[in-house]
C-alpha cells in the first residue's frame, strides 16, 4: 500500500524478518529504510534505524528498550546521576 516509502513499515518488516532469524533480508529491509528516510525524519529516527542495522549485522533481533519511545524514535528518560545533592539548596 506504500509502495515501500513508509520508512516506518519498512523497519518494522526488517524487525519481523530479524525476530524470525532471517537477518540477511533484515539487513536490507533496514538499510532500505534508512535510505527512505526524508530529511525532515533524519534526525529523529536515523541513529535509531543504524543502532537497528548493526543488531542485525551482529544477529540479533530488535531490542525494544524502556528508555526509548520507538513510536516516536525520542528518548523518555534520562538519569546520569553524576551530581552533588550536596551542592543543592
Amino acid at each position: 500500500m506504500t509502495q515501500w516509502q513508509d520508512h516506518r513499515c519498512v523497519a518494522t518488516l526488517a524487525a519481523v524478518c530479524a525476530e524470525a532469524g532471517v537477518f540477511a533480508d533484515a539487513i536490507e529491509w533496514q538499510k532500505k529504510a534508512i535510505e527512505i528516510l526524508l530529511p525532515s525524519d533524519t534526525i529523529q529516527w536515523q541513529a535509531d534505524y543504524e543502532s537497528r542495522l548493526m543488531r542485525y549485522q551482529s544477529d540479533k533481533p530488535y531490542d525494544k528498550g524502556n528508555l526509548w519511545s520507538f513510536s516516536t524514535g525520542r528518548l523518555l528518560g534520562w538519569w546520569k546521576f553524576d551530581e552533588d545533592s550536596a551542592a543543592l539548596p
